[in-house]
């Protein structure tokens, strides 16, 4: 069942990754037991593949909501239309970025400035 919850996608995306990646001992092979046991150790490559999951799961997601947008717009709107509603929506969020950005600038001016008067 999908979510549209950020919360749960990570948490769905987890469980998803931890099935495909754990591992079970052996109760019949002792040896083997030991041996899958140490595999549970190697911890190096965990946090890059969970990782490269969630960014899957992101980008897979993204498609989709692109792919619904571009197929309502599509039902009322020519493709100049949809190219023009495109770049007026990345415009936008460049202008609100760029604006808090400039925010963010400034106010850690404003700390520093104080900081050295002090």
């Amino acid at each position: 069942m999908e979510h549209p919850h950020e919360p749960i996608d990570a948490i769905n995306s987890w469980q998803e990754w931890y099935k495909k990646n754990r591992v079970v001992a052996s109760l019949d092979k002792p040896l083997e037991s030991k041996d899958s046991r140490e595999e549970l150790h190697d911890t190096s490559n965990a946090i890059d593949s969970w990782l490269q999951t969630c960014t899957y799961d992101a980008m897979k997601q993204a498609t989709e909501h692109f792919g619904d947008t571009i197929v309502e717009a599509s039902a009322t709107l020519l493709a100049d239309e949809i190219y023009s509603c495109l770049l007026q929506a990345l415009q936008e969020n460049y202008d609100h970025t760029k604006k808090e950005f400039e925010n963010a600038t400034r106010l850690l001016e404003l700390i520093k400035n104080d900081a050295q008067k002090n």
